[in-house]
């Protein structure tokens, strides 16, 4: 994981081109993360690996902040981790749900806050001492309120990504735990035997888990 830099964006109808720099030893098209968008690698250039070239379609868009990237903004960047990795921290698969906003910044000994604005579609499933991606950042929830949640961020996290260069307002590009909306996807079924989407979920009883062995 380490912060690169857009050397250009081309824009194309809807869709969008742009290259990153920053990540040695790219594969030919593997995946990769940028400011936590999932981007499929279409090429990269130089003898050192120095740049890579992602399309971007109108999808990723509406739901990040890539459209708002300029030539020299600054990016993080990670390449999809392999199977047989060693896996720490949370999932992130770099599908984000919505976007933030930076609400503040404030030092408290070593670690900086940082205050977000989300909507109560990014809300509902953050919960206080979880995990969240923040511009492709796994961090982990240490505030939450009606319209807000805060992460407190170590010097290392602010060396290597690019969260402390964000200022107030702007946007920033949110996943939330997969985990949860898998567990809301299946309790939106109404029995085992229907698997179609209703559309709604039933409420969370105390009834119902016991209903359902909890």
């Amino acid at each position: 994981f380490k912060a690169g830099r857009c050397s250009y964006c081309q824009r194309r109808g809807w869709g969008s081109g742009c290259v990153g720099g920053g990540l040695g030893g790219c594969a030919a098209q593997p995946h990769h993360a940028g400011a936590d968008a999932l981007l499929y690698h279409a090429g990269s250039g130089s003898a050192y690996g120095s740049f890579f070239t992602a399309d971007v379609m109108a999808e990723t868009l509406r739901r990040s902040s890539l459209g708002s990237l300029s030539k020299g903004s600054h990016v993080n960047l990670e390449r999809a981790m392999p199977m047989n990795g060693r896996f720490g921290g949370h999932i992130v698969s770099g599908h984000i749900d919505g976007t933030g906003t930076v609400v503040s910044k404030v030092k408290e000994d070593n670690a900086v806050w940082v205050k977000i604005n989300a909507s109560q579609d990014i809300l509902k499933y953050i919960v206080l001492k979880g995990s969240v991606a923040i511009d492709g950042t796994s961090l982990t929830v240490a505030g939450l309120d009606d319209s807000t949640f805060s992460v407190s961020v170590i010097p290392h996290t602010a060396s290597e990504t690019i969260l402390l260069q964000k200022s107030t307002g702007d946007i920033v590009n949110l996943e939330n735990d997969i985990i949860g909306k898998y567990i809301e996807r299946l309790l939106s079924f109404q029995n085992n035997n229907d698997y179609r989407d209703t559309g709604s979920s039933p409420a969370l009883t105390v009834d119902f888990l016991l209903e359902n062995g909890f």
